[in-house]
């Protein structure tokens, strides 16, 4: 398979997926002034695991794809790497990068192994320097369908670990329709756009995830809860939460003018069976006994069909559930953080009570950890026997309002298991 002319660029840095299509002039300007400012900033803001500098890719003929990765290490000592090519749908590494003696080597599920007398070392990139690595499905068993859509590009250090992951880049073939995916509270959700609907996507994905919530009272509380905590991209949060915010407005109307006339309709059933049960004890004549009977028999049936209906209407008018979907790849750093931190802390205890690690949290941003988020990233890295052992010991979420450290520490108590818990909630931490 040979490269032809390419037909359009995609472009992923710090989270923005851009599209320019050949001809339109006044949306490559567009792009042009993002990447240009986007640079700008990355320049000049330093932050710990800012090692992914920016992912682009140039879809080729009808299913070639070449992807152009740039990391840089911004650390003081040499760091060995290995890029990976994941698949957003399952979390499947389709070839990764990596480095020996000999130069680079790409690496794929068709190639199992190294060259005998290869060894592995990673990519060796010195401080403060850049290096840039392409994917090419050209010559390879792999194309853009292999992709199923949408991508992330992982990054691993030798001896740290997942260090930096991108958000997922979703791909678009020639022509459409296209779907835009994103991750919705640990679910992959894929949302039909139009071609030209595509640089939405963020947008389009989000609106979609909000229509899983389940909200019904305090409509900006709940929906700012649900919508930062899904794990969707920063551009599409504000989205999530309108969406949300007139859903859940409905919701609220509907369920209030439901809980009205249950209100009314046991308020005059009630008043109903007082007064035909007053006429039947105080009735003298038989026929008046029968008749209040017959009533009281009435109020009693439209009783049971109203707890009917009112069963009825929670069975059916209820939001979707998220669809069954392969765990996401990590798109958040701090879960590989925590993930990496139990691992090591289980590996290298030597079965003895102790504190492995603290991490603090109070420089996130925006990012939320769960006790989901880490169990399906030890899945993802192969560590079901870490998964089984670790004590998730923290009652709410974890982020920058913690309040204090994560500690992840080694306990012989009961059985041998990690504990992620809060510093100052656990004596051992606080010492």
């Amino acid at each position: 398979m040979e490269f032809k002319p390419e037909k359009r660029i995609e472009t992923w840095s710090g989270g923005e997926t851009l599209r320019t299509d050949a001809g339109i002039l006044k949306e490559f300007r567009h792009i042009l002034i993002v990447v240009l400012l986007m640079g700008i900033l990355a320049a000049n803001i330093a932050t710990a695991n800012n090692y992914i500098q920016s992912v682009s890719h140039e879809i080729v003929g009808d299913d070639e794809i070449k992807i152009t990765v740039i990391i840089k290490n911004p650390d003081e000592e040499v760091h060995y790497f290995r890029v990976k090519l994941v698949r957003a749908s399952d979390g499947k590494v389709i070839a990764y990068k990596t480095g020996s003696e000999d130069g680079e080597l790409e690496i794929g599920p068709w190639y199992e192994g190294f060259p005998v007398g290869v060894e592995e070392t990673g990519i060796k990139i010195l401080p403060g320097k850049t290096y840039t690595t392409t994917f090419s499905s050209n010559w390879n068993p792999w194309d853009i369908n292999t992709l199923e859509g949408a991508y992330a590009i992982r990054l691993e250090e030798k001896d740290l670990g997942v260090v930096d992951q991108t958000d997922i880049i979703n791909v678009v073939p020639p022509g459409g329709p296209v779907a835009c995916s994103c991750n919705c509270h640990g679910t992959l959700i894929e949302s039909p756009v139009g071609e030209e609907e595509y640089g939405n996507c963020p947008e389009l994905c989000s609106k979609q995830c909000a229509g899983f919530a389940d909200c019904r009272a305090d409509c900006a509380n709940c929906c700012r809860d649900y919508c930062q905590g899904a794990g969707l991209p920063a551009e599409g949060i504000d989205a999530c939460k309108k969406a949300c915010e007139d859903t859940c407005r409905f919701n609220s109307t509907t369920y209030g003018l439901i809980d009205a006339v249950r209100t009314i309709a046991l308020a005059i059933a009630a008043l109903a069976i007082a007064v035909f049960g007053l006429k039947f004890l105080i009735s003298e004549d038989i026929e008046s006994r029968q008749e209040a009977k017959r009533y009281l028999m009435y109020i009693i049936s439209a009783l049971i069909l109203l707890g009917i209906a009112q069963g009825l209407v929670g069975l059916f008018y209820k939001p979707p559930a998220l669809p069954t979907a392969p765990p996401m790849p990590t798109t958040n750093i701090h879960i590989a953080e925590i993930g990496n931190a139990v691992v090591s802390c289980w590996d290298n205890s030597g079965g003895q009570n102790r504190v492995c690690k603290k991490i603090d949290v109070s420089g996130w941003q925006t990012y939320t950890v769960t006790e989901d988020d880490v169990r399906r990233y030890l899945d993802s890295i192969g560590r079901d026997d870490v998964k089984d052992r670790m004590n998730w010991k923290i009652s709410a979420n974890i982020d920058r309002t913690l309040g204090g450290k994560v500690c992840i520490r080694y306990d012989t108590s009961f059985i041998n298991e990690v504990f992620v818990v809060k510093e100052d909630q656990d004596a051992l931490c606080s010492r």
